[in-house]
Parts: structure tokens; sequence; C-alpha cells
């Protein structure tokens, strides 16, 4: 359950992940909004993509990140799209195009170094207040 709130070590609030989360079930509900109404999945994707951008927007995320996860997405959308998949497996596959992108950004969870992410020495770090402190 805490992986669905955005939960990091010791139950604090990862900021990345729970941007993550808001920006995904904004997007969910957005396509699938359109999806129900009967619009095509290009217009769906359109909307998630637009509803998830405001939320990252309104997070503080900045423009380059807003920016690379549409970028991800449409080209998710795109290929799911040309692969004939259903407007569920689109969704999911222009997730995974996002997740992927995300991770790969400089400063992104692909790239981050191990221990404490804002640099500072602690229990992360093997630093004080660790275990056995």
């Amino acid at each position: 359950m805490a992986e669905d709130i955005g939960m990091g070590p010791e139950g604090m609030v990862d900021p990345m992940d729970a941007m993550a989360d808001a920006a995904g079930d904004a997007a969910a509900e957005a396509y699938n909004a359109v999806i129900a109404d009967g619009g095509s999945i290009a217009d769906a994707a359109a909307a998630g993509i637009e509803a998830a951008g405001a939320v990252m927007t309104d997070m503080g995320a900045p423009q380059d990140m807003v920016d690379t996860m549409s970028t991800a997405a449409t080209e998710g959308i795109n290929q799911a799209i040309a692969d004939g998949a259903s407007p569920a497996d689109a969704f999911d596959m222009a997730g995974q195009s996002v997740e992927d992108a995300m991770g790969e950004m400089p400063g992104g969870p692909g790239d981050m170094p191990p221990g404490d992410p804002m640099g500072e020495p602690g229990p992360m770090d093997g630093g004080p207040g660790g275990p056995g402190d």
C-alpha cells in the first residue's frame, strides 16, 4: 500500500513518486473519460497527456520534465496505434514509455547515486542515525 502513495524508505514520502502517481492518475482519468465517450485513442492520449502535464506543472516539475513525459507518452501511443493495441494496452504502452524516459533523464531515478538523494550525510549514507547508532 505504501507504494501506492509514493512512500520511500522508512515511511518518507518520495516527492517524485507522489508526482508520478498523481500525474498518472490524472492521465488515466482523462484518457478513460474520452474513451468512454467514444473518442479515439489519439484523442484520449492528448487529454491524458494534457492532464498529466498540468499536474506535474502544479507540483513544481520543470518544463523539460513535462516535455519529456509528453514526448515519451506520445511516442508510446503512436507505437500502440501502429501495433493495433486496445485502448487499455495503448495506455499501458504510453505509461511504460514515460517510465523508461523519466528513468533516463539526468537526475531521474535511473541516474540517482546511492545514498541520500539530497546529498546530506545521514542514515542512507551509513552516517549518523543509521542502524546501530
